[in-house]
């Protein structure tokens, strides 16, 4: 009988370390997320010409100019904000899966910038 008591109670703390656990998911599979990000903006306001250009034209020129500021915010806040839905949808896959093509962003503009067509 003790031991069918001690064998409950076991199991109901591990049911409260896991209900814990559950509850913190989005940020435990965000912080890998939010370090790649900050990472990448770090290097980019390094390498990046103090105008970067988008929307490569087939001539050759770009369409748009921005600032390195700008270029270097812009997908940082893009994963943010998927960051925080993550972090407040009750589904955290989805927003998280978005955040990950959105650390591409950041390399395809460095990309784009150093090798036009």
């Amino acid at each position: 009988m003790k031991e069918a008591k001690a064998e409950a109670k076991e199991t109901k703390k591990l049911k409260i370390i896991w209900d814990y656990i559950y509850k913190f998911r989005g940020l435990v599979i965000c912080l890998p997320v939010i370090v790649a990000a900050i990472i990448l903006a770090f290097q980019n306001a390094g390498r990046l010409p103090e105008t970067v250009g988008i929307e490569l034209l087939a001539t050759g020129a770009f369409a748009t100019q921005v600032s390195r500021t700008t270029a270097v915010l812009a997908p940082l806040g893009i994963t943010g904000l998927c960051v925080v839905l993550t972090c407040l949808s009750k589904r955290t896959l989805f927003p998280w899966l978005i955040s990950m093509f959105s650390l591409v962003l950041p390399i395809l503009i460095w990309l784009i910038n150093i090798y036009p067509a």
